[in-house]
């Protein structure tokens, strides 16, 4: 479960830890009502803090346009997503 203020797991994984867990979902482009790209995506992160930013970039991947701001969000458990939900 996703919220924007959870409490941070002790340990948070490495892109090699949860690239591990990648499950089959995609992302994908679409203009003027067609998909025009997909690419996989990460599926089921673990519990942690993350930070995502999304962007286009050039055929060598260098050069970044369009950077969005940086988003963070956090995956916890039931137990304390149950939590932060009562205090809101």
């Amino acid at each position: 479960m996703l919220t924007p203020q959870a409490v941070q797991s002790p340990k948070t994984p490495s892109i090699d830890h949860y690239t591990t867990r990648y499950g089959g979902m995609q992302t994908c482009i679409e203009i003027l009502d067609t998909i025009t790209k997909c690419n996989p995506v990460l599926d089921l992160l673990p519990e942690g803090h993350y930070t995502t930013r999304a962007f286009i970039t050039d055929n060598d991947r260098v050069v970044r346009y369009h950077l969005t701001n940086p988003v963070s969000f956090s995956i916890v458990d039931d137990a304390n997503y149950g939590h932060i939900q009562r205090s809101w």
